[in-house]
């Protein structure tokens, strides 16, 4: 889906919401590498399979710590990128990602 810069900033101020599906969506498309939002706590937590993920499947884990957005945002953001990882790698990205990015496990119900 190709957008452009009016549809995003229209489409986000209606949203209210700075992380949502469309930002995710102008992320992919102008911005080159997606994120993939956490919520961590105080202390952000990085795993050593974390480079590795992000290195394959060309995408950023982004650790907002304990503060950040709502977790609806973040999830309908991170819903987006799901569906690309899909798109792109099939299902097999789904059992290397950390399981504590928002969305995920209802991304898997629903798929």
């Amino acid at each position: 889906m190709n957008i452009d810069c009016n549809t995003y900033f229209n489409l986000s101020l209606d949203y209210q919401c700075k992380n949502n599906k469309y930002k995710a969506l102008y992320d992919m498309q102008y911005n080159g590498i997606p994120k993939l939002l956490l919520f961590s706590g105080i202390a952000s937590i990085v795993y050593d399979s974390d480079s590795i993920f992000e290195s394959k499947y060309k995408i950023d884990y982004y650790d907002y710590g304990c503060i950040g957005e709502s977790e609806d945002c973040m999830k309908d953001y991170n819903m987006e990128v799901f569906k690309y990882l899909d798109k792109e790698f099939g299902i097999s990205w789904r059992k290397e990602i950390r399981p504590d990015v928002i969305g995920l496990k209802d991304y898997i119900e629903i798929r």
